[in-house]
């Protein structure tokens, strides 16, 4: 047999390979702290991120899950970019965008291209319903309805002087407001 006559047999190979891939990961909500996430090659991230079947509850976790297997991987730069490109900013909340994403992400700022990226979906969102029709709608993913829950870490260290310095700004406005009314 020729190698050219097995070539159908490779395609079928390979994608039920990334349909493999895919239904591992999914839903990303659970899967994308685990080790088999982080340790993917960024070949491999690359066929889960692309896949409409993706099962997410929101395209918020599959910017969380790039940034964290960027991290872990030490992915910057020019080896981000491409992934980068696979998340759908515009299917983010516009709260998400504003307060975690940020156009100074501090991974995501490392791509050249991402503050278009960023800003393209903030305007998306300040558009009307009208006009993001016109720009048309983003491609979902495949919905995961179940509740999700996230461990998150926080640095007590910076709460705590957060909170010092906003008692310490209280006390000084409310000590130079005591006036007298006539």
């Amino acid at each position: 047999m020729q190698e050219h006559e097995r070539l159908p047999e490779m395609v079928l190979f390979i994608s039920r390979c990334e349909e493999f891939l895919v239904e591992e990961f999914s839903p990303l909500d659970s899967q994308w702290s685990n080790e088999d996430f982080l340790s993917l090659s960024s070949n491999g991230l690359q066929k889960v991120l692309s896949s409409n079947e993706l099962c997410v509850s929101s395209e918020n976790t599959v910017f969380l899950a790039l940034m964290k297997w960027a991290e872990v991987n030490e992915a910057f730069d020019d080896q981000l970019e491409p992934l980068l490109d696979l998340v759908r900013f515009k299917s983010m909340s516009i709260n998400y965008l504003h307060d975690v994403v940020t156009s100074d992400h501090p991974i995501a700022s490392t791509v050249a291209k991402f503050p278009l990226l960023f800003e393209e979906a903030v305007f998306y969102h300040a558009f009307s319903k009208e006009r993001q029709c016109e720009d048309g709608e983003p491609i979902g993913r495949k919905a995961y309805d179940e509740p999700v829950v996230f461990n998150w870490t926080v640095d007590i260290g910076e709460d705590v002087e957060v909170e010092r310095k906003r008692r310490s700004s209280n006390r000084r406005i409310s000590g130079s407001t005591d006036m007298k009314c006539s």
